[in-house]
């Protein structure tokens, strides 16, 4: 599955936009992530606009995951959509693809 994740102009950059996924549940991670208050491993979050129990987070492993609002705040590692590979973006805006759970496998 390739997602695209993008922060759009200057005077919007605690907005980021996901765009491109598909599968049965994608609807769930694209349109907009609000930037939060909250900073996960030195790392900015993001909350789905309109759904406070998604949010994007560089976890600890290193790996930017879409998992729920209290299971980062818990410091678990695991969600339902995260980059394809182990490279360490400072920013998800960066990762060139994205595993999604369609909801009962991984595209």
């Amino acid at each position: 599955v390739v997602a695209v994740v993008t922060a759009p102009t200057a005077a919007a950059q605690a907005m980021l936009w996901v765009s491109g996924a598909s599968g049965s549940i994608a609807d769930a991670w694209l349109n907009g992530w609000w930037q939060t208050h909250e900073v996960f491993n030195g790392f900015p979050s993001w909350q789905r606009v309109g759904n406070t129990e998604l949010m994007l987070a560089r976890l600890s492993d290193g790996q930017w995951t879409v998992a729920s609002t209290t299971g980062i705040q818990a410091g678990k590692t695991s969600g339902s959509m995260y980059q394809a590979d182990d490279t360490l973006y400072y920013s998800p805006t960066q990762v060139p693809a994205w595993r999604v759970w369609s909801g009962s496998a991984w595209e």
